[in-house]
């Protein structure tokens, strides 16, 4: 189960309300150099995808399809982040872990 182990997430899929998630992007944008980033790096690599997609991606999946906020000016990114949102292939279990 995706947001096991995460029991806020799971209260609110139960009860049928959608999570908004902001600053998915912070662990790379504003924090660079932390635990996340080698984690985030290999799987990038492993699904032939960038950082930032991993982590959108990440975030929608463990809200059960939530709504993910992020901005950007750059068209090529913009594009980037639609890709990891409707296109791109679920992360699997253990990825998501």
């Amino acid at each position: 189960m995706i947001g096991a182990g995460l029991p806020l997430i799971e209260y609110c899929k139960a009860k049928g309300t959608t999570i908004a998630v902001f600053s998915a992007l912070a662990p790379l944008t504003h924090f660079p150099g932390g635990p996340v980033d080698p984690v985030v790096r290999e799987i990038a690599a492993q699904i032939g995808s960038t950082e930032d997609q991993v982590l959108l991606k990440w975030a929608h999946q463990v809200t059960y399809g939530g709504i993910v906020l992020t901005t950007s000016l750059r068209s090529e990114r913009l594009r980037g982040q639609i890709h990891a949102l409707e296109e791109m292939e679920p992360l699997s279990e253990s990825q998501m872990q």
